[in-house]
């Protein structure tokens, strides 16, 4: 299977380690971006990162996945242990020769700038339909049934990895304004809440001690929690 994806996409060798990247978006314009990785045909789990996108304002793929390649390899030049440590044999995105493009251009000057980088393209289908090159090339994969079957396989993986990410933002984002309706408690005193205790029911079982001691939260604020979750009016349970 690695042998002929290495001949598909012109490589030397067989990719032992590869990572691909999806951008997923908000209604609210916030996007994420997730990074899955395949080592020796198989996913390896434990290499999968996140990343929240921080200088992006609104909806722009092109834009998203650049700032999150860059990051990637800003830790890889950092000397970071771990997944971001590992140079890997070849990078798929989610996307065409845009994202190639603005990608090949942040990984310029740093220590991922020679590894093969790729596109996934799909077609109106939904289905992948080919391959895009560094320098805005196609590859069809229809005659080649093992590589198009693996090269979905990745693409399916990232993307239901990315949108994954994006939902349990916004889960978090949809609990932490749950904590607003209580009187006192603002976005950042929600958002400390949040952070603290990772869910509301774990709010609301807290004691009024473990509330004075949460980061960010002061004793008027946590009483003025404690109170309202002891009273009879309470939030409706988090499912």
């Amino acid at each position: 299977m690695l042998d002929e994806l290495a001949a598909v996409l012109g490589l030397e060798v067989a990719p032992k380690t590869i990572e691909s990247y999806d951008i997923s978006n908000w209604g609210d314009g916030t996007s994420v971006c997730g990074m899955v990785v395949f080592e020796n045909g198989r996913p390896k789990k434990s290499g999968y990162r996140r990343f929240k996108i921080k200088t992006v304002g609104g909806t722009d793929d092109y834009a998203s996945m650049s700032e999150a390649l860059f990051r990637r390899a800003a830790r890889y030049d950092a000397g970071e242990e771990g997944q971001f440590g590992i140079k890997p044999s070849v990078i798929l995105l989610d996307g065409g020769k845009g994202q190639v493009s603005v990608v090949k251009a942040a990984l310029a000057n740093t220590g991922l700038a020679d590894v093969p980088l790729f596109g996934m393209v799909k077609d109106d289908h939904h289905r992948t339909r080919a391959i895009v090159t560094s320098d805005g090339g196609e590859i069809a994969l229809s005659m080649h049934r093992t590589s198009f079957t693996f090269v979905s396989s990745i693409q399916d993986e990232v993307h239901r990895f990315s949108i994954e990410y994006q939902r349990q933002n916004q889960k978090k984002k949809a609990y932490a304004s749950s904590l607003t309706a209580i009187p006192g408690v603002g976005p950042a005193t929600a958002k400390a809440l949040m952070a603290a205790f990772k869910t509301v029911s774990n709010v609301r079982a807290a004691d009024l001690a473990s509330l004075e001691g949460a980061k960010g939260v002061n004793k008027r604020v946590a009483a003025a929690v404690y109170a309202y979750f002891h009273s009879d009016t309470t939030l409706d349970k988090e499912p």
